[in-house]
């Protein structure tokens, strides 16, 4: 029904029966079945002439032609009579063996077609059906065109498998296995489909995005990282640019050199947070080629994931410091954005660390290194310095439109402050641009990064900090919650703890 439906729509209603037979395994007694029920029309084909079965009893005497004619039915079979004719058996000799039962004649349907519309055929079916669920499945596969996996056909009320068993061996459906990727980006920044697709899933991004005209800083930087990955040279190099100066679009812009050449990148981001929005933009720029690999995955995700690396349909890997050692066949490049972090170091055994795993991994495979930072690690500025790393710089920041200038920045000594007689806990310059601010109907954002009453203790005097004997750093300063507890000094490094010191231990003072 499904395949004389589908000619119906084509505008080619005829389907050879050996066709359907072949196709949809349709036997000639359902299409005689069909055709009474007046569902199909079956057109006519030739005359085929065969020998029948005898029984026993002697066979009547024959004419030489007859005679001749039986045998080369019993020998070939069922034959089409215009053949026979043409062949040189005589209508005489035809008549002569349909006279005396020894042959018997039909004609042999070779086209068939709907004889009504196919949704009127369908209903018929389902109308003449008693098994409960199949209206209810075709009307779903009606309404979701296109490939479904069979669990969700089955979550329909009434769909059970005899339902779906029976339009398969209608012709219907065809069931065939197909490989599920568990889709890691449904809680992690978007999906790309429904999550029960057999294609590879995608982060979810708003507009493709092309690719940008680099400024003259990105194209100076870019120059040497796109000659090392068309030259296939190794090489190194550490881009040292400011918050804001477009250190990403020259990522994107090298990987986009790495993909043309047919390879693969990986680009590491330091903490798992970071993730979603590099997916995000790695997403929209390329779209349908990004798996990700991180800790937070459950296992059945990362394995998806690694199996779509290794089978390089997934052709950039983004992830925290354990994707550095995704299945990627053809490396190309090792982007390590924010490398100074010190999450890049893993811990727990075995320890490594994933700037001189990549250094190392990228010589392995004759790929290229990036190390992008704004404020590079110490041990990586002095390897840059050397010339172990190519330094690179990106010294202003991007502001869509052309440069944008940094923001002003000036610490005040707030000892200077005491001794000038100022208490307060603001600076009088910060007081003085806040006035300013509120003047002018704009905001201001304070960020007090502490826990605890404050986060440390000063003499006004001599800038003495009270800090802890184990970690050498500032201890916070806990006001008392209750009237029977005490104030305390606390380090929240180490857990140490103290009394508030009553006079300064390096000038005496009680202030």
């Amino acid at each position: 029904m499904c395949l004389l439906a589908e000619a119906q729509a084509a505008g080619d209603p005829l389907l050879p029966v050996e066709d359907l037979r072949e196709r949809a395994h349709v036997s000639a007694a359902l299409l005689r079945q069909l055709a009474e029920e007046g569902l199909l029309t079956i057109v006519p084909g030739s005359v085929v002439l065969a020998a029948t079965r005898q029984a026993c009893t002697p066979e009547p005497a024959l004419s030489p032609g007859a005679a001749a004619l039986l045998e080369d039915l019993r020998k070939a079979g069922p034959t089409d009579q215009a053949a026979l004719i043409q062949a040189g058996h005589g209508e005489e000799a035809i008549a002569t063996l349909l006279q005396q039962g020894l042959a018997e004649r039909h004609c042999q349907p070779e086209y068939a077609c709907l004889a009504i519309p196919a949704v009127q055929a369908w209903q018929a079916v389902v109308a003449a059906s008693r098994l409960p669920g199949l209206a209810a499945a075709l009307n779903y596969l009606a309404e979701h065109p296109g490939a479904l996996w069979l669990s969700e056909l089955l979550a329909q009320p009434g769909v059970s498998k005899r339902v779906v068993d029976r339009l398969a061996s209608a012709g219907v459906i065809a069931l065939e296995q197909r490989r599920y990727y568990r889709d890691p980006f449904l809680a992690r920044g978007g999906a790309a489909t429904t999550g029960s697709s057999a294609a590879a899933p995608q982060p979810e991004v708003a507009l493709a995005e092309e690719q940008q005209e680099p400024t003259a800083d990105q194209a100076a930087v870019l120059e040497p990282i796109l000659a090392a990955i068309r030259e296939g040279r190794h090489e190194a190099f550490l881009l040292h640019g400011v918050t804001g100066s477009g250190k990403t679009e020259v990522y994107l812009q090298a990987i986009s050199q790495v993909l043309a050449l047919g390879k693969q990148a990986i680009a590491l981001v330091p903490e798992i947070a970071l993730t979603p929005q590099a997916l995000r933009r790695f997403g929209a720029r390329f779209p349908g080629r990004i798996a990700i690999q991180h800790s937070q995955l459950s296992p059945g995700e990362r394995y998806d994931q690694w199996s779509l690396i290794r089978d390089g349909t997934a052709s950039v890997v983004i992830g925290s410091r354990s994707a550095l050692f995704a299945p990627v066949p053809n490396l190309g490049l090792i982007i390590l954005d924010e490398e100074h972090d010190a999450s890049y170091k893993q811990q727990e055994s075995p320890h490594y660390h994933a700037r001189d795993a990549a250094l190392q991994l990228a010589r392995l495979c004759g790929a290229v290194v990036v190390l992008g930072s704004a404020t590079p690690d110490v041990t990586t500025y002095r390897a840059a310095e050397r010339g172990t790393l190519r330094l690179l710089r990106l010294p202003a920041r991007y502001g869509g439109n052309g440069p944008a200038p940094l923001p002003p920045v000036q610490i005040v000594d707030m000892r200077q402050e005491l001794r000038e007689g100022h208490t307060g806990l603001l600076s009088r310059l910060l007081l003085y641009e806040l006035g300013h601010v509120l003047e002018r109907g704009e905001q201001a954002i304070l960020f007090l990064n502490r826990r605890g009453s404050a986060t440390f203790v000063i003499c006004r005097d001599c800038g003495y900090v009270a800090r802890c004997p184990r970690c050498d750093l500032p201890l916070t300063y806990h006001s008392p919650a209750g009237e029977e507890e005490t104030s305390t000094l606390v380090c929240h490094h180490c857990g140490y703890r103290t009394s508030p010191p009553k006079r300064c231990p390096n000038c005496a003072s009680a202030r």
